[in-house]
């Protein structure tokens, strides 16, 4: 996941040194880009598709704790980062994600 968040920032040319370069250098400007590159690093390591597919599969059967933890096995993500990925998707909520992490 950190490797993809960071790849985020090169295509964006936008690393953290970089952005003190920018004309706005405002700390939103700087969570609007941190926010890209973590949305980008889920979704190249958890395609929506592939994801929600799984999630329906598992919803039917797991048990609810344990839907984010057989989630985050099968793409080899961490916990947070894939409650995180559900809760952006509208599979689960804030709370789910305050809870198992």
């Amino acid at each position: 996941f950190t490797l993809m968040h960071e790849y985020g920032h090169i295509l964006l040319r936008k690393g953290d040194l970089c952005m003190l370069n920018m004309h706005d250098d405002s700390e939103s400007a700087k969570q609007n880009v941190e926010s890209w590159c973590d949305r980008f690093a889920a979704f190249a390591l958890m395609p929506e598709n592939e994801f929600r597919e799984e999630y329906e599969k598992l919803n039917k059967g797991a048990a609810r704790g344990e839907i984010i933890d057989l989630l985050s096995g099968k793409f080899a993500t961490s916990r947070l980062a894939t409650a995180i990925h559900a809760r952006e998707l509208g599979l689960v909520t804030q709370d789910a994600v305050n809870i198992r992490c």
